[in-house]
């Protein structure tokens, strides 16, 4: 385990989880961490080993540290409380600095295999519209919920339908239920 490059990315007991099955390669997203990697399939929504995409050797730390810290602001908004609205002025903000680290390390996969960045878009926001460009958004048919997505500049974001507390809630069930499935 010590040789193994992806190592920061791995769960620390892989029986925890269990990993996309999806034929390859389909396309990723980069998002809440499950089982300490946040390379997941847009297909099936669990999470992808991150030596079959491959993600480059020169990311696996930085991939990492920004799972780390946006998969904490995660946590932290979805704290009812005292913590929700410091989180979500981040995780809302397109130009703060945890989502253009995750808007760069999406490109950098994607180099390799189609790769989006997970927003955490405000209940109001218009999903027909991207928050960064602003241009229009397409929904994503075929795949594990119901998204809204931006190819130009690949971010994706869950349909107006969801809140993102109960795509949280739905988001655990089926990655517990498909990890008791395997």
């Amino acid at each position: 385990m010590a040789d193994d490059p992806y190592n920061f990315l791995r769960p620390c007991n892989s029986n925890v989880i269990g990993f996309c099955n999806c034929p390859q390669p389909t396309p990723i997203w980069l998002g809440q961490e499950v089982a300490h990697n946040p390379v997941n399939c847009m297909i099936c929504g669990m999470s992808v080993r991150p030596e079959s995409v491959p993600v480059p050797k020169a990311i696996i730390s930085p991939l990492a540290q920004w799972s780390r810290i946006y998969s904490a602001l995660v946590e932290l908004f979805s704290d009812p409380e005292e913590y929700h609205e410091w989180a979500a002025s981040k995780l809302h903000d397109i130009h703060s600095g945890v989502n253009q680290d995750g808007l760069s390390l999406a490109r950098t996969l994607s180099e390799i295999r189609i790769c989006f960045f997970w927003y955490v878009r405000p209940e109001q926001w218009d999903v027909g519209s991207c928050p960064k460009c602003s241009g229009p958004t397409s929904p994503n048919e075929g795949g594990f919920c119901r998204m809204q997505i931006c190819e130009p500049c690949g971010i994706v974001m869950a349909d107006r339908s969801d809140s993102f507390a109960d795509f949280m809630v739905n988001f655990s069930r089926m990655i517990e239920e498909r990890s008791n499935d395997t």
